[in-house]
């Protein structure tokens, strides 16, 4: 009976973990712009281009606004990001 109960807590929250997954996997409104994609992607289209520096503590600051503009903006203008 003990086993019993031991495999039905871990069941359960396994499927909460899987749930729990699923809802946070939401897609990224900021396009991540690199040499190989910059063209094809921007190419006669309106885009806004944040550069950025992963080391530079000001925009890592700012990167959670970026988000929120990207998806306020989403399906009328392009926002991207380049790792420079």
């Amino acid at each position: 009976m003990r086993m019993l109960s031991k495999a039905a807590i871990l069941l359960l929250f396994s499927m909460l973990g899987v749930a729990l997954a699923k809802k946070q996997k939401v897609e990224d409104p900021v396009l991540h712009l690199t040499s190989a994609n910059f063209t094809d992607v921007t190419e006669g289209k309106d885009f806004i281009i944040l550069f950025f520096s992963p080391y530079c503590s000001h925009c890592q600051r700012f990167k959670p606004t970026w988000k929120d503009f990207a998806a306020s903006v989403q399906g009328k203008i392009g926002v991207g990001d380049v790792d420079w």
